[in-house]
């Protein structure tokens, strides 16, 4: 296969389109490129995908806008909202001309990005790219997210209140005199802390919280 096809996307594509002869030639422009998708012909036979154990990560989903025979596009990405999917599954729009103003609502509303049929295959190429970039980042900070939630949950009441002085920027002599303990006391809750959460210091502690607000 010629270098110059093959893409550096890693992840899967949620093909959503109910016009066969359009979903072929997708696949076909996906497969060339060595992209990983899944085909769906209407909204119906995507929501097991959505709500079950098999949704691949990362991913991004190219969703025709104007679905035939059930919901439309509008209603999954309004589903993939509701759930709180949109970063993890970022949502690429078909549409037509006559949608636009439609198109650029959805965009507003969270939608990733569009494209206008007929589209350009390398341009199009170029925004699943990128979309299944930004759902590696947002899948990647989820998980990082959920291994610290798991550590923080190893911490005792008493080394949680100290390690929240901790990042507040408080001595060990200060937390010592708020919480009515020892400074050696809080010098032992403190290496407990380190040591739990898999930090050296106090600034890669305050670096590692900050994962729970990104």
């Amino acid at each position: 296969m010629n270098s110059e096809l093959r893409s550096n996307a890693a992840g899967t594509v949620l093909l959503v389109e109910d016009d066969q002869s359009l979903r072929s030639a997708l696949s076909s422009a996906l497969k060339v490129r060595d992209i990983d998708y899944l085909e769906f012909e209407s909204a119906q036979n995507l929501q097991e995908m959505l709500t079950g154990p098999g949704l691949p990560q990362p991913a991004c989903m190219l969703l025709d806008i104007r679905l035939g025979n059930g919901p439309t596009g509008l209603t999954v990405f309004d589903r993939i909202k509701r759930d709180g999917l949109e970063t993890r599954i970022p949502v690429i729009f078909m549409t037509g001309h006559g949608d636009l103003d439609t198109a650029v609502d959805v965009m507003r509303d969270g939608a990733f990005d569009f494209v206008t049929k007929p589209f350009s295959t390398p341009d199009l190429i170029k925004k699943i790219e990128s979309a299944l970039l930004s759902s590696a980042v947002a899948v990647d900070n989820e998980n990082n997210q959920s291994r610290l939630v798991a550590l923080l949950g190893q911490l005792t009441d008493k080394e949680t209140e100290v390690m929240n002085w901790m990042v507040k920027g408080k001595t060990n002599r200060e937390i010592a005199e708020i919480c009515g303990n020892s400074t050696r006391t809080v010098e032992l809750h403190r290496a407990r802390v380190f040591d739990k959460l898999n930090v050296s210091n106090a600034v890669e502690l305050v670096r590692a919280l900050s994962i729970l607000d990104s």
